[in-house]
């Protein structure tokens, strides 16, 4: 029931074919939200990602990076290790915006604490969607759902725009 915080994500493109991408970013999570919702933190995350076509409108991303906490707050790990992996079909063209390219997918998180503060464990899953609005402009949402103990949170929901250029 709180704001979270905002994370601007530059990425680059180290390998593009039709069928396979492989990205190179660093997050930026400024504390723009609310401590007692886990938020207020600043942070960067490098990170490496890919995406693959696996034919029949299906595909898989994932990726594996840290977030490295710049802040030093006493209570939260020096750095978090995370991977994850997500399968997705395509139900709708490109060119049918505002629900071009509409993807529904299930993503599996893991983050595994490193470094000072608790050594804690998450495991998480998080259904979602993903449409094309035009513009080279896409939306993502999803509700992420932990399901190791204990919970660090009971879900949360996220949302991306993600504009290319």
């Amino acid at each position: 029931t709180g704001f979270g915080d905002i994370i601007f994500t530059p990425k680059v493109m180290l390998q593009e074919t039709q069928d396979l991408s492989l990205s190179l970013g660093a997050g930026v999570r400024m504390p723009t939200g609310e401590k007692v919702t886990g938020n207020g933190v600043t942070s960067v995350s490098p990170f490496i990602a890919f995406w693959h076509d696996l034919g029949a409108r299906w595909q898989a991303r994932g990726g594996i990076g840290a977030d490295v906490i710049a802040d030093g707050a006493s209570t939260l790990p020096d750095a978090v290790f995370r991977a994850n992996l997500a399968f997705g079909t395509t139900l709708s063209a490109h060119e049918s915006a505002p629900l071009g390219d509409f993807t529904p997918y299930v993503a599996m998180n893991l983050s595994q604490d490193i470094g000072n503060g608790q050594d804690t464990t998450t495991f998480s899953v998080t259904p979602g969607i993903r449409t094309y609005l035009g513009w080279s402009t896409y939306f993502i949402t999803g509700v992420e759902i932990p399901v190791t103990h204990p919970e660090p949170f009971d879900w949360r929901l996220t949302g991306i725009v993600s504009i290319g250029w």
